[in-house]
């Protein structure tokens, strides 16, 4: 008698509207979550903490964001993850960060609340990093808001199973 045995090799851990989000696709992203190229021992301390369903949202909001930006931008046709990293750069450059104003007010109370810190610098010396910075927190707070709005509009069913 010949004995076979059935293995699973890879199944859907997530779906996002028509898209699957794979095992091994997970795996991939979570192993590249604790060893990035290039990072401090602290650095990778640091990441010690991360769970796999919070690298499974990652992937879905990378999933959403990639959907948005191709419907905003079809110039792209090759699909290779720098394409696609890039695409979802620009989607967020155009979209959100293009209409983000830090008004002068702004920037000279961060200035005058953090002059310790910045040294004897002359103000005008850190403008441009002060507004960078700024901009920089208030683009995070959009695409926390702008990804909210498209995980509520998206159909997203996640099936991890977390191991004993």
């Amino acid at each position: 008698t010949i004995h076979c045995y059935a293995e699973v090799v890879d199944r859907v851990v997530a779906i996002v509207d028509d898209e699957a989000i794979m095992l091994s696709e997970l795996n991939e992203a979570y192993q590249r979550a604790f060893s990035p190229q290039g990072e401090s021992a602290e650095a990778e301390n640091s990441k010690t903490d991360i769970t796999q369903e919070e690298v499974l949202n990652g992937l879905i909001n990378r999933v959403l964001l990639l959907k948005q930006a191709k419907k905003f931008s079809h110039s792209i046709q090759t699909r290779n993850d720098y394409d696609e990293n890039t695409l979802i750069k620009e989607y967020i450059e155009k979209q959100l960060k293009t209409f983000i104003r830090i008004p002068f007010e702004e920037i000279e109370q961060f200035y005058e609340k953090n002059k310790e810190s910045l040294g004897s610098k002359d103000f005008y010396d850190v403008r441009d990093k002060i507004e960078e910075l700024l901009t920089e927190k208030e683009l995070n707070k959009r695409l926390i808001r702008h990804i909210e709005e498209l995980r509520k509009n998206a159909y997203i069913k996640i099936q991890l199973i977390e191991k004993d």
